[in-house]
């Protein structure tokens, strides 16, 4: 199964706003027109956050009256996010099954008819990052700001996390390589992955490894399933689809060409512009001059192939015909010639979306 995600990967600048908010409210520390820089500081404040219900038996695969009886800690001990609050022994030959904290805080109740425990977060003070460096183009008063900036942009068909960033690091030696848990190194730790293909198993490996996110091309939908119900991840962005396929080789070459830089990804559309998951490489701010033109579908253009059998492959245009015409399918529609494997076939404008222009 190979599901082609229909939301675009820019390889070329493109001017984007992204909004940075507070969760509860706050103080502003920028202003309308002001420059700044990825870690700046656009708004402080009293984040104001639910207590933490955790669901001990569940994690553990226990009885919820019988939940209680694994607890390495009671009423009134402080944890730390992330930290192991339950633990059981697995079957021989099998990692133990745990229960974490979601947030640090002070165990606030251990409910033993639900098998669950409640934790009541720390009241630290919020200070929110710009993350994006570029412009600021308009204030949301006791909340944050929205940031105009240049980016490389990859929407994504899927995604799950919160907000992070990092530098991207390609990990692999093609757009199809499946991550393997050998190489993900120290020197992974707090990065972004850009990889051709999941699993779940690789993904557990990763948070432990610290990795802040992952950008894959494909995974399949049994792994994606299980990567859901893992209680520990990295912000993890599917960028193609659900399938094998690994990322197209031009989004390979054209986002792995950023290694290094500082990417963000937000795999839950945390900002409140972003329709889909995506991976954000911002290239500068928007001081200079940046032409706005709309990218139109031509010969010598490269297109993606989103729907049909030949998704989500990557083709070049030879021609393009703005009347419908009927095609195999037997509907009529404007069409694209592109050339893929040495033939030329004619398919619907409706299933294609830019890549990138023609050259000059």
């Amino acid at each position: 199964m190979n599901a082609a995600a229909i939301r675009p990967i820019d390889v070329r600048p493109v001017r984007v706003r992204r909004s940075r908010l507070l969760d509860g409210e706050g103080r502003v520390l920028v202003q309308v027109g002001e420059i700044v820089d990825e870690r700046q500081a656009v708004a402080r404040g009293s984040p104001h956050r639910e207590p933490a219900i955790v669901d001990v038996a569940a994690a553990l695969g226990v009885r919820p009256r019988e939940a209680h009886q694994y607890l390495r800690h009671r009423v009134g001990d402080r944890v730390g996010l992330d930290q192991i609050i339950a633990a059981r022994s697995g079957p021989l030959g099998l990692r133990p099954r745990v229960a974490r904290s979601p947030v640090a805080g002070t165990i606030q109740a251990v409910i033993e008819i639900s098998g669950e425990v409640v934790i009541r977060p720390d009241a630290g003070e919020e200070i929110l990052q710009a993350l994006l460096p570029g412009t600021v183009v308009s204030v949301a008063p006791r909340r944050g700001a929205t940031i105009e900036t240049i980016t490389l942009r990859a929407a994504g068909l899927a995604g799950v996390g919160r907000v992070v960033s990092g530098p991207l690091m390609p990990v692999g030696d093609g757009p199809d390589h499946l991550l393997q848990a050998e190489q993900l190194l120290p020197m992974v730790r707090d990065s972004i992955i850009l990889v051709g293909q999941i699993e779940a198993d690789v993904v557990v490996a990763a948070a432990v490894a610290r990795v802040a996110g992952i950008a894959a091309g494909t995974c399949r939908p049994e792994e994606w399933e299980k990567i859901l119900r893992l209680d520990q991840r990295p912000t993890i962005v599917v960028l193609e689809g659900f399938g094998q396929t690994g990322l197209s080789p031009l989004a390979w070459d054209g986002l792995g060409a950023q290694v290094g830089h500082r990417a963000i990804l937000d795999g839950e559309c945390k900002h409140p512009e972003a329709v889909w998951p995506e991976l954000l490489i911002p290239r500068g701010t928007t001081a200079g001059p940046l032409a706005e033109e709309e990218m139109e579908i031509g010969p010598g253009a490269l297109v993606r192939l989103c729907s049909g059998p030949l998704a989500p492959r990557v083709a070049p245009v030879i021609r393009v015909s703005r009347f419908p015409s009927r095609l195999e399918s037997g509907l009529e529609h404007p069409w694209v010639e592109v050339l893929l494997d040495g033939l030329r076939r004619r398919v619907s404008l409706h299933a294609v979306e830019l890549v990138a222009p023609a050259p000059g």
